[in-house]
């Protein structure tokens, strides 16, 4: 038994060092030596399916991870309800903070809620409601309800889950406060309370310079969602300058070929464009939007709103230089993502969209690859 259980803690090392494939053959190994000992309900097996959900989930195998935590839950439960055991109970919470979180990246939104109400429950019940496991599971159904577009219940629970985590860490300035700001900044953005936003984002930006220095990527994310907070409010040039120290930080980090530095190159040139529009260098600010669509073309997912923006900008251009007769007049305004990550318990939960303005334009409009 002693065998098996060093070979349990160093399976749990290497899960922890991100090596899935020697973890989970030590696991199953572990597993069918605490099933033949122990029996296949026992307490011990339990934890080896809950490690083995845990590698599942970090490889992005969500089914075979969700499957492994449901096993976990009903041996946790089974142990629970015959002696309450604590031990039983932790894994009973844990077995359901993180079916909700696989539930969460199987888009089951119900189910996930539903797991993490649960799993705060017992938590609650067993470790007290200002625990930081209880804010962790706040922080995970925080992220539930603004895919749900509950902004109002999000925001209430992030702001419990700060309460807890200031409580806990010892004041508003540790490094781990940084995320809970940054993410009710997210929740204020969603909720177009831009001055908010900036004054949260501001807040979990002078924590991360404090505890990690000016060239983190955690900074770097900050001033990402920064520049999307001016950038709503129409202020390319400080959105440029976002913009650019993110991208310096990434480009030291990422390396230059990496998706997001590539992201962040393509919105200084975006910004770059606007700029010299508003300036009057149409003749620069034609060549910019070219070049930002360009980038963005290239970039891996979708990214059809920032393309249908800058298109629409351009045509703006092209017809203040060319037919300013035909030019229609006004503002459109679309939805983007931009995700951040931010802490939550082992998950990563989704914060930030921003809205970038265009020009509108009918049906009639003229083809800009007919113009220069």
């Amino acid at each position: 038994m002693r065998i098996l259980d060093e070979k349990f803690e160093r399976a749990e090392l290497l899960e922890g060092k991100k090596n899935a494939a020697r973890a989970k053959a030590l696991l199953q190994e572990v597993l069918r030596g605490y099933g033949n000992l122990l029996g296949w309900e026992h307490l011990k097996t339990g934890r080896v399916h809950f490690s083995l959900g845990s590698v599942a989930y970090d490889s992005k195998e969500y089914g075979t991870a969700k499957s492994r935590y449901e096993q976990a839950l009903l041996i946790g439960r089974s142990m629970a309800n015959s002696d309450g055991d604590d031990e039983a109970l932790g894994l009973v919470a844990n077995s359901l903070n993180n079916l909700g979180m696989t539930n969460h990246r199987l888009g089951d939104l119900l189910e996930a809620r539903r797991c993490y109400e649960e799993a705060a429950e017992v938590k609650r019940d067993t470790l007290g409601e200002r625990h930081s496991e209880v804010a962790n599971v706040y922080n995970n159904l925080a992220a539930v309800a603004c895919e749900e577009g509950n902004f109002g219940e999000a925001r209430e629970l992030y702001t419990r889950d700060l309460d807890i985590m200031i409580s806990t860490l010892g004041g508003p300035t540790h490094e781990d406060i940084a995320p809970c700001f940054s993410n009710l900044g997210n929740v204020a953005f969603q909720r177009r309370d831009f001055a908010e936003a900036k004054a949260l984002y501001w807040r979990a930006l002078d924590i991360q310079r404090r505890a990690y220095g000016n060239d983190h990527l955690a900074v770097a994310r900050t001033y990402i969602n920064l520049a999307l907070v001016v950038e709503e409010q129409c202020e390319w040039r400080v959105a440029n300058e976002f913009y650019s120290q993110a991208l310096q930080i990434q480009v030291v980090h990422l390396g230059r070929k990496h998706p997001e530095v590539a992201r962040s190159t393509a919105d200084v040139a975006l910004m770059e464009a606007r700029i010299a529009a508003a300036s009057g260098n149409l003749c620069g600010a034609k060549k910019l939007y070219r070049r930002a669509l360009e980038l963005y073309d290239e970039l891996p997912g979708s990214n059809e709103s920032r393309v249908l923006d800058a298109e629409e900008e351009l045509e703006d251009v092209l017809l203040r230089m060319y037919r300013p007769d035909q030019r229609k007049y006004g503002r459109s305004r679309r939805t983007r993502n931009r995700i951040t990550s931010d802490r939550s318990n082992g998950s990563t939960t989704a914060s930030l969209s921003g809205s970038i303005h265009g020009s509108m334009w009918s049906e009639s409009d003229i083809d800009i690859a007919s113009l220069p």
